[in-house]
């Protein structure tokens, strides 16, 4: 029985302690950084991810494509001599340098000084080494060099709460100083900053550190680099910036950011790089407390426009989004001075009112969107220029609200019709088609002013208005259907690297022709660089601009695709 129970305690005793996760090289450092730390930059994995990138199908392509030119490029050659120059100087050679001693963690901290007190600021640089032998060894001789150098005048060991740190006293009477201690390396210009670190590392421990609780909240908590924010420490900074203003408008655009800026718990700069490299900026943050123009959008998860389903794939550029007019009216009139917005609000309805009707106005801006995307494709017959069409969703409740954008837009482009041909001898034509099955499209044409393609239309049809520099663009629109993107992240923007190239491909010297003469260069110093551009698309495949949110947290970020997996 004694057994039995002895067995028992054992057991309790030691089940916590292998559950107890093993703190990562970076949460141990995170664990040091000060509570009062404003900005914070971490880089991981160097030594994992330099091996997985080296062992991927995209270096695998590189190395088949441009393997023997970059071998003789003789600029490798000095990169060679450069390492061997490094390695006989610092004793340790640069892949002991990122997988030993660089390649598990690095954080940089920063804390502004007070107000008044700039020269106050604490900062430093922290790293886990995973050979403490090659981190001390280097250590020892860059002291050495530098104490040869006359650089360095002392060496001065100091001790604060039991901790060993070392003073590095340098001729020009200004100090450094740093921690040395079983892979730890911790380096400062401030003593205060040695100090903070020697009292977190002594203090009981949070699991994770409250950094790391961060940016798992912003969910960027595996990127290869991030620089997070603390908003609340930069808020004297935010003040400063909005008192300093100069006129009425860039007050009232200052202090809407600094009601955004409030509103913010915890931001992140931050650059992943798996099958495609991504890099963008997450930010947790209170709805309620957001501007009202702004909260419709960011109180719930973002939605991709439905007008992705029927934008091409092989798009050279497409923007898409979700917002209807009276939404963008609002958030661009929040940035702009109070006493301003009604009279701006009044200009917009007398303007639109007096085509409409100004009781029809309100409908109207509500009634435009929420869909809306603007693409860019290959040209069509007969000329360079890429097509351009604009899709915008126009409701049918109240039912005026079509009638009234028909109207809207074809009093604004007969306008510009009427005031172009009043000034110039050219005159632009308009006439009205209607294909057997398609919208009545309205044509635009004036062979001097538009040529190479471009042929300005527009139609209403299947709750869209429709305005394209081609016939067929608008002819061939048909309505959305549902939106296929993954439910956990909305594309705003996506550029074709394969399209691009194709398209520079077969009309590069028309547009290095067109640009020579727009910017007044050889024809021939034009055409290298757009040759240059084309082979450097051949790389990546599409380029995109994402949204992922729940109504408190929102990542935007630009995902690059390459035409293999930068990772396996």
């Amino acid at each position: 029985m004694r057994m039995l129970v002895t067995a028992v305690v054992l057991l309790a005793t030691a089940l916590p302690l292998v559950a107890q996760p093993t703190a990562t090289p970076r949460d141990e450092l995170l664990s040091l950084v000060p509570s009062d730390t404003a900005i914070c930059l971490i880089v991981q994995g160097v030594r994992d991810r330099s091996q997985a990138v080296a062992a991927s199908p995209l270096a695998a392509w590189v190395s088949q494509k441009y393997g023997t030119a970059l071998g003789a490029a003789p600029e490798l050659q000095k990169l060679k001599d450069v390492e061997t120059l490094f390695t006989s100087f610092l004793g340790v050679t640069p892949t002991d340098l990122r997988d030993d001693i660089f390649g598990d963690a690095i954080v940089l901290t920063y804390k502004p000084g007070p107000v008044g007190k700039p020269e106050q600021e604490q900062g430093c640089v922290m790293l886990k080494a995973r050979d403490p032998a090659k981190l001390a060894k280097l250590v020892d001789q860059l002291n050495k060099v530098q104490n040869a150098t006359k650089e360095l005048t002392a060496i001065v060991p100091l001790k604060y709460r039991g901790q060993e740190y070392f003073k590095r006293a340098k001729s020009d009477d200004r100090s450094e100083f740093y921690l040395l201690d079983d892979g730890l390396f911790v380096f400062a210009a401030q003593e205060a900053s040695i100090h903070s670190v020697i009292d977190q590392r002594l203090a009981p421990k949070n699991n994770p550190p409250p950094i790391a609780k961060s940016i798992e909240q912003l969910r960027v908590q595996d990127a290869f680099i991030l620089c997070w924010f603390n908003p609340r420490k930069l808020d004297t900074e935010v003040k400063a910036h909005i008192a300093a203003a100069g006129s009425a408008k860039e007050k009232a655009a200052r202090q809407q950011f600094a009601q955004i800026w409030s509103a913010l718990d915890n931001i992140a700069i931050y650059l992943d790089a798996k099958a495609d490299l991504e890099f963008g900026v997450a930010a947790a943050y209170r709805a309620d407390a957001l501007p009202g123009e702004l909260r419709s959008f960011l109180q719930s998860r973002p939605k991709s426009s439905a007008l992705w389903q029927v934008i091409p794939e092989d798009a050279l550029l497409a923007i898409a989004g979700r917002a209807t007019g009276r939404q963008i009216m609002d958030v661009l009139l929040s940035f702009t001075p109070a006493e301003d917005r009604d009279e701006v609000r009044q200009e917009i309805e007398k303007s639109l009112g007096a085509v409409i009707g100004r009781q029809k106005v309100p409908d109207v801006l509500r009634g435009i969107g929420p869909d809306w995307g603007v693409w860019v494709t290959q040209p069509g017959t007969g000329g360079w220029w890429p097509t351009v069409t604009l899709a915008v969703g126009v409701t049918d409740d109240p039912a005026t609200v079509r009638t009234a954008v028909e109207k809207t837009v074809a009093f604004y482009s007969q306008f510009a019709q009427v005031g172009y041909n009043r000034d110039h001898d050219d005159q632009i034509e308009s006439q009205t088609e209607r294909p057997v099955a398609g919208p009545e499209v309205t044509i635009f044409s004036n062979p001097k002013l538009f040529s190479n393609g471009f042929l300005p239309c527009y139609a209403l049809s299947e709750g869209h208005l429709i305005v394209s520099s081609s016939p067929k663009q608008v002819a061939a629109f048909r309505k959305p259907g549902a939106v296929k993107v993954p439910p956990d992240e909305a594309v705003v923007l996506r550029v074709s690297g394969a399209a691009l190239q194709g398209y520079l491909g077969k009309h590069g010297k028309e547009i290095a022709e067109w640009a020579a003469t727009q910017q007044d260069r050889p024809v021939a110093s034009v055409n290298r660089e757009v040759t240059t551009l084309a082979e450097i698309l051949h790389v990546l495949d599409r380029g995109e601009l994402v949204l992922r949110g729940d109504g408190q947290v929102l990542r935007c970020g630009v995902r690059l695709k390459f035409i293999q997996p930068l990772t396996k």
